[in-house]
């Protein structure tokens, strides 16, 4: 017996010291492949083009803008004070993001600290199965931020410190949407935790309202209203769709197409884990350890668990009414999702050697498998997605080796004032704002001058080529290297010659 435990005590170092290994250089990975991301200052794509032309402008003209985005604006206040301090460029502006994802990974390290072993572990590996961190840790947009702040929330709430939990909850409240509901749940409650502690009830419903003052005063004043009942421009197919997307946020090589099966070992390995949930579900002496091991996290367990379903259960009801989720906006979901999971994991690697050491040889194969998705992720992010800035600099040559000014268009839904912005942005910076493009309709066509450039971006050129050929009009199209093949480019009459 005695030989028979050192042999165990031995392999179970042996495994903690394989997770602590693969754990550290899950979250390294995560920070390196998300600095050199920062670092190659490749070009904005449409969504960060729109946070950056609003947080050049003046104060009172971005919360104008601010009420067509309808997040919660402050990122974008804090995205305002770092432009106006520094400047606009690629890199600057990505930085905040790279540093928010290193803060929320600090205080996801400080929160798995809260476990026992090995469900710590679990937890650093299972957040290097997400390509989502370090995609977003190099985008100018909310999205870090709000890892960052759910992150902070969930350690402050896991340990009961409850008006720093409420001070970080209003935090995320403003942030993004989805961390308006992710603070809701946990202001709730606190709410009912602490009825009887005025000051606490009080605290909570004060935070509450000050979350739901932007999006009240949108629904109210502005066009959020316009966008309900399926105006919106993001489409789901329903509950099944919802679910495919946390699954692509949280654990990408089990989303809802569950692709990743067509690899015979990870069909073994999935065959494995079932196998094993098996044998726990028969032994029943071995559901009593389970149980008793459950116990020692079981409050841990009951916040993760019902911040999940919550996070999960809500978007999904409102997709329903009016489509909003995304992959990237359960980023919110994350840090709770991905403790539930290490949990459970390490209750059912606890009550057995056997158990211990086939969970933690499923997770690590899961995690290098991931790996690939997040490469390739990583890729598509930095090929760029759209490339702006090419396309813009082949136009200023273009008008730099013609002899006449060119006229530059842009082609658009609408004429409002962030497209003007967006389509002119890398125009002013490369051009030295002595290249200024016009806004251009579909049926504008009759109205252009015999040699012409445009660029477009935020519409497919399709059908606006379709009527060139109809007109019979000369035309060259030239795609900028992208991930995304035509979405930018520049369409110019078949008279100029580079």
């Amino acid at each position: 017996m005695q030989n028979s435990s050192k042999k165990h005590m031995r392999l179970s170092s042996f495994i903690r010291y394989i997770l602590l290994t693969i754990s550290t250089f899950s979250v390294i990975y995560i920070l390196v492949s998300a600095t050199i991301g920062v670092k190659m200052s490749y070009s904005y794509w449409f969504d960060e083009l729109c946070t950056v032309t609003a947080v050049s402008l003046p104060f009172k003209q971005m919360l104008s803008m601010l009420t067509v985005d309808f997040n919660p604006p402050l990122y974008n206040f804090l995205m305002w004070i770092w432009v106006h301090i520094f400047n606009s460029s690629e890199i600057v502006c990505r930085l905040p993001s790279l540093i928010a994802i290193s803060a929320g990974l600090y205080m996801f390290i400080i929160t798995a600290r809260l476990l026992t072993a090995p469900a710590r572990y679990y937890v650093l590996i299972l957040v290097g199965c997400t390509w989502i961190l370090p995609f977003y840790a190099q985008e100018t947009r909310s999205y870090a931020l709000l890892f960052c702040m759910s992150s902070c929330t969930l350690y402050f709430f896991l340990k009961n410190n409850t008006k720093v939990t409420i001070m970080f909850a209003t935090v995320l409240g403003l942030t993004h949407f989805f961390g308006t509901i992710m603070s809701a749940l946990i202001l709730v409650w606190i709410l009912f935790a602490n009825l009887r502690n005025r000051r606490i009830a009080i605290a909570s419903i004060i935070a509450g309202i000050v979350i739901v003052i932007w999006p009240v005063t949108l629904l109210l004043f502005f066009s959020l209203g316009n966008k309900l009942g399926g105006n919106f421009w993001i489409v789901s197919a329903g509950p099944l769709d919802t679910l495919a997307m946390v699954l692509r946020a949280v654990l990408p090589i089990i989303n809802m197409r569950f692709s990743f099966m067509l690899a015979p070992v990870s069909v073994m390995l999935l065959l494995t884990a079932l196998f094993t949930f098996g044998i726990i579900t028969v032994k029943m002496n071995c559901l009593k350890k389970v149980k008793k091991i459950f116990q020692e996290e079981l409050l841990l367990t009951q916040k993760v668990a019902y911040l999940v379903s919550g996070c999960i259960i809500i978007p999904l009801l409102i997709d329903l009414h009016t489509p909003i989720s995304q992959p990237r906006n359960f980023m919110v979901l994350i840090p709770c999702a991905i403790i539930f999971i290490a949990i459970l994991m390490g209750i059912i690697a606890k009550s057995r050697v056997i158990f211990y050491v086939l969970v933690s040889f499923f997770l690590v194969m899961v995690y290098f498998y991931s790996l690939k998705i997040t490469h390739a992720e990583l890729h598509v992010k930095q090929s760029p997605l759209q490339n702006w800035r090419t396309a813009t600099q082949y136009i200023v040559e273009l008008r730099a080796n013609y002899e006449e000014k060119l006229q530059v268009y842009y082609l658009i839904p609408d004429k409002t004032k962030w497209n003007n912005l967006i389509n002119n942005y890398y125009l002013g910076i490369i051009g030295n704002e002595e290249v200024y493009a016009s806004p251009l309709y579909y049926y504008e066509i009759e109205q252009l001058p015999e040699h012409w450039i445009m660029l477009y971006g935020q519409m497919s050129p399709h059908k606006f080529c379709k009527r060139l050929n109809t007109a019979d009009i000369k035309y060259q199209i030239y795609y900028p290297p992208q991930a995304l093949t035509n979405h930018v480019g520049v369409i110019y009459s078949d008279s100029i010659h580079k």
